[in-house]
């Protein structure tokens, strides 16, 4: 049909981003699931970058709405896709990884939080070895940080004081290394990493 053309599906996405932003989901879930549709359409044995981004946005919204089960397989079916079109080191990869960490950290299941943040971890610290620019490498090294810290909070919460003590250390080198004003640094983990320090 005329309507099920890739533009069209790129404007619906758009269009969802727009009401996702505005915080009108059942309008941001109606035009992410009408391109999903209208892109598979298209070519219904696609495995492309944008169906990646589709089934992402869908399991956003799913997350918004604390529907993690949901959200997990759109994730999942994100990473296929992914790992298909970019292969296993690639910055998009580690971003779902670390959403599938969060899911399931969410649902308490801190064995597989810790598996996923950690196969993050380790896709992170490989595009910082492959960048070819210092902004990239910077980039990709603080989001690794990011993950360790997400790592130790689980440590916390099951008492493993010395393991998150450990990974904020690292976490934080990081961050020194890459010269965040230590004023930026004000996350929550930051917190916990000084609290700890008293113990």
């Amino acid at each position: 049909a005329l309507g099920d053309h890739v533009d069209v599906a790129l404007a619906l996405n758009y269009l969802g981003l727009l009401y996702f932003k505005r915080g009108s989901l059942d309008l941001a879930m109606k035009n992410f699931e009408e391109s999903l549709r209208v892109r598979r359409s298209c070519n219904p044995n696609s495995t492309s970058a944008d169906i990646a981004v589709l089934s992402y946005n869908i399991g956003s919204i799913h997350l918004h709405r604390g529907d993690n089960e949901r959200a997990l397989k759109c994730y999942q079916d994100a990473l296929e896709v992914e790992r298909a079109t970019y292969g296993h080191v690639h910055q998009d990869v580690a971003v779902t990884l670390q959403l599938i960490g969060k899911v399931y950290d969410k649902c308490g299941n801190y064995d597989e939080a810790t598996r996923y943040y950690t196969e993050a971890l380790d896709v992170w610290q490989k595009c910082a070895e492959l960048s070819t620019d210092t902004e990239s490498q910077r980039k990709h090294e603080l989001n690794a940080a990011k993950v360790l810290a997400s790592i130790a909070s689980i440590h916390l919460r099951q008492g493993n004081i010395d393991q998150m003590q450990q990974l904020l250390s690292e976490a934080h080198r990081i961050f020194r290394d890459a010269g965040v004003p230590p004023d930026e640094l004000k996350g929550a983990w930051f917190s916990l990493y000084e609290l700890s320090l008293l113990q």
